[in-house]
């Protein structure tokens, strides 16, 4: 068993023996909360030993609480800015651009796309 899976296997066989054996509901009660103080005991233990998931954080590498920003994201979220900014200057071009107009300049990088109705795009979001 994984450490975080012995605890609690030991406390359910605690648990059963208990209920078998017949002991009284004080010291089933004392039982559980000495457990839950050991098992807190042990959680803050292990978050402190180097090579825990804190010390991967702190040395700037992912863990499996976290996402690491790799410098791809970086490329894909300039070149997304480039590409509505490059529309941006397209319908600033344009004397009063209709909606129409503005999903044209779109369609041209994207041509399998199909416009939304108000409803699908608010369903969307």
């Amino acid at each position: 068993l994984r450490p975080e899976q012995q605890s609690k296997a030991r406390s359910f066989f605690k648990g059963a023996s208990q209920l078998i054996g017949g002991s009284s509901q004080r010291a089933q009660i004392a039982q559980a909360l000495n457990e839950k103080v050991a098992s807190a005991r042990t959680f803050l233990h292990q978050s402190a030993m180097t090579g825990g998931r804190f010390d991967t954080l702190e040395r700037g590498e992912s863990s499996s609480a976290t996402t690491a920003i790799k410098p791809t994201a970086n490329q894909a979220a300039q070149s997304t800015f480039n590409s509505f900014h490059e529309w941006a200057k397209q319908a600033e071009a344009m004397q009063n651009p209709s909606r129409m107009d503005i999903y044209k300049i779109y369609k041209q990088d994207a041509p399998h796309s199909h416009p939304m109705s108000d409803e699908q795009q608010e369903e969307f979001l």
